[in-house]
């Protein structure tokens, strides 16, 4: 995206020190990303003590189990697997 001030991979938050923010919005980016775990280990990491996030996903409530495959590349099938290309 063009005008933002930095651009990183979200599981690799190098640019910023531990304890360097106050508050953190994510918003509908976790469910792009190959490791979410890696990618939440990273925000907690950037949080000051007491700090707080939000971190928003898209949610199905008539999913009953998760599917992951990162392997999955065409868009047909990644709108059949996951609602999205």
């Amino acid at each position: 995206m063009e005008g933002v001030d930095d651009k990183l991979d979200l599981q690799d938050l190098h640019l910023y020190k531990d304890h360097s923010f106050d508050v953190f919005v994510c918003s509908h980016i976790l469910e792009h990303v190959d490791d979410d775990i890696k990618a939440m280990k990273e925000l907690y990491r950037i949080l000051k003590p007491g700090g707080w996030g939000i971190a928003m996903v898209p949610i199905i409530e008539s999913v009953t189990e998760t599917h992951e495959d990162p392997s999955i590349k065409e868009e047909n099938l990644r709108l059949k697997y996951f609602g999205q290309k």
